[in-house]
């Protein structure tokens, strides 16, 4: 009964240090992916892959008193089953998809930098004064019985839009 119980100690500490090695070296690819290191990841997930493989095929026999170690082995064990089928999933992925190229963040003044947007039929230049847009306005002239209108200006300002359009008969 005591080769028995050791002989479960042995699978115990066989499962856990496959359990734990294999799930080191996959967190490590999932970060490889995550760089857009693709082939490096793969060969990670691979090893992490017969890691669990190694610790599923250990042949398990249940203790004559199970104790903790059993309920934990259970658990370790359903565990990498669903993990083996998650990196499956992601080795599938890194082979077929490629990641599309980094693209950093804007920087600071680029981000509340409010860009005005071409418009067809706007004005080129910008009214950027109060004095612009009355003149602008003084222009403008209001026509009833109007079918079309002509768009002559749009000022954008983080979001807001501003139009002034010329109607045509």
């Amino acid at each position: 009964m005591a080769d028995r119980t050791s002989n479960w100690s042995d699978m115990y500490a066989e499962i856990k240090k496959n359990h734990d090695e294999a799930y080191f070296v996959i967190d490590k690819a999932i970060k490889l992916e995550q760089e857009g290191n693709q082939n490096e990841a793969y060969l990670k997930y691979e090893s992490g892959l017969l890691l669990i493989d190694k610790a599923l095929s250990i042949p398990i026999e249940c203790p004559s008193s199970p104790d903790l170690t059993w309920e934990k082995a259970s658990v370790m064990l359903q565990k990498m089953k669903k993990t083996k089928k998650e990196v499956l999933c992601r080795i599938a992925d890194v082979q077929v998809t490629p990641k599309p190229p980094v693209v950093p963040p804007p920087s600071y003044e680029e981000a509340v930098a409010c860009p005005r947007s071409p418009i067809a039929g706007a004005s080129s230049q910008p009214l950027s004064t109060y004095y612009d847009l009355g003149v602008a306005l003084q222009e403008l002239k209001v026509e009833t019985g109007a079918k079309t209108a002509e768009l002559i200006y749009i000022q954008e300002k983080c979001g807001h839009l501003l139009y002034f359009s010329r109607w045509h008969c």
